[in-house]
């Protein structure tokens, strides 16, 4: 339940907005820790209230994209964020001169 309540964190590098919370980072942290499911789960939830009442993000719905890459497009992931850094993208030689 957590893969989407780590990303507000704000040691996250695919937090965005600029939003932090002290609080919101001590409950994803002790619920990391924390080896109970119940008592996890209430962390989990305890977070979440925090992220809804102030804010910063508006989970609405998710977009979803159509792409056409090249076969020898490599490093590039489809991602919720939509977000790509070229520096992990490159192109296969190999493959770019077989098609």
């Amino acid at each position: 339940p957590n893969t989407f309540l780590d990303m507000w964190t704000s040691w996250s590098q695919q937090n965005q907005t600029g939003w932090s919370s002290e609080e919101y980072d001590r409950l994803i942290r002790e619920a990391s820790r924390t080896q109970n499911m119940k008592a996890r789960l209430e962390l989990f939830q305890e977070a979440e209230a925090i992220l809804m009442d102030e804010i910063p993000i508006i989970p609405i719905y998710i977009y979803t994209r159509v792409y056409a890459l090249h076969p020898s497009v490599k490093g590039w992931f489809a991602n919720i964020l939509d977000h790509h850094p070229y520096k992990s993208i490159w192109l296969d030689p190999g493959e770019f001169m077989q098609k």
